[in-house]
């Protein structure tokens, strides 16, 4: 859980749920559909569902004003979504394949790219601050290939066999071993070359947040 998560737990508690309604998302502590959709570009519901069955985004849930319960949002799965969204839009790699291969990755390893902690600890605080991680890269070889960097220069295979297009797409996973090589040596190993560094990545959530923190409650 990221700080901003905890405070959103605190938020989420400390408020009767008609009045959680008029306060902003990162206020009340959490986001609806329409609103991860539109702080993260996603763009439909559609998508939206389709990384949830990918395991990429997992939403809680939270009481309705009029009685029942809905699906919202932590700020880390929204900015998770941003994270898909802006890879997608940067490298024309359809969404679902995005988050297929960013769940190979692993959230561990993309919130260590995206230097998650370190921004979201700066907001908090009223600072800013940019990525700092020093292995943020994702290399795909010839399209069938996905290495991520575990150390300067060092890749590890976390898929092989890859369909990033069509009906038939599929990101699979390594079974057993994870052979490991270094940068120099993926670059003789592909003809076609595709690297994602994920710390260059423009992250628009960040930038709503702080805005949002700085509007009185």
């Amino acid at each position: 859980m990221t700080p901003l998560d905890a405070r959103h737990v605190q938020a989420h508690a400390s408020h009767d749920v008609a009045d959680l309604e008029a306060l902003l998302p990162v206020r009340r502590g959490f986001w609806t559909d329409e609103e991860l959709l539109a702080d993260s570009g996603l763009g439909s519901v559609a998508v939206l569902r389709k990384l949830c069955g990918s395991r990429w985004l997992a939403a809680d849930h939270g009481p309705l004003p009029e009685g029942g319960r809905r699906r919202v949002w932590t700020f880390g799965e929204v900015v998770r979504a941003n994270v898909v969204a802006e890879i997608a839009s940067r490298s024309s790699i359809p969404l679902l394949a995005v988050g297929m291969l960013l769940g190979r990755a692993t959230a561990t390893w993309v919130n260590e790219a995206i230097s998650l902690r370190l921004r979201t600890d700066a907001i908090l605080k009223g600072r800013i601050e940019t990525p700092s991680s020093r292995r943020s890269r994702i290399i795909i070889l010839d399209g069938r290939e996905a290495w991520i960097e575990t150390a300067p220069e060092m890749f590890e295979l976390i898929s092989s066999g890859m369909r990033l297009n069509g009906a038939g797409m599929d990101v699979p996973r390594i079974a057993r071993s994870h052979p490991e090589m270094r940068l120099h040596a993926l670059f003789r190993r592909g003809m076609s070359i595709h690297v994602l560094d994920l710390a260059s990545l423009e992250l628009g959530v960040f930038g709503l947040v702080r805005e949002q923190l700085s509007i009185a409650p």
